[in-house]
């Protein structure tokens, strides 16, 4: 379980930067680093910067499809983060009511 909350903890790490952010929110459907890179108006070294992070932590994945490589989120790990912050509401909700 340490691991497992260990990388979450980079996960959110990775997901303080505002352009990592807005890359996800745009890798709903597959897609390559030239029509992120157009999109956000940033360099392709830029993007694949960004996204070698967004690997790293397993936010994103890519499909090889000929000669371009397509990326698109990894559902799954998101759901993870967002059910850990759930959790941490919840403790901080139900242990309100008890003294320290």
């Amino acid at each position: 379980m340490i691991d497992r909350e260990a990388l979450i903890l980079r996960q959110c790490k990775a997901l303080g930067e505002a352009q990592r952010w807005n890359m996800l929110e745009l890798l709903h459907k597959p897609t390559t680093v030239t029509v992120l890179a157009q999109i956000m108006g940033i360099r392709q070294s830029v993007v694949s910067h960004h996204l070698q992070i967004l690997l790293d932590v397993k936010l994103v994945t890519y499909l090889s499809s000929g000669q371009y490589k397509l990326y698109q989120t990894r559902e799954q790990e998101l759901s993870g983060i967002s059910v850990m912050i759930e959790n941490l509401a919840t403790f901080k909700k139900d242990s309100s009511n008890e003294t320290i």
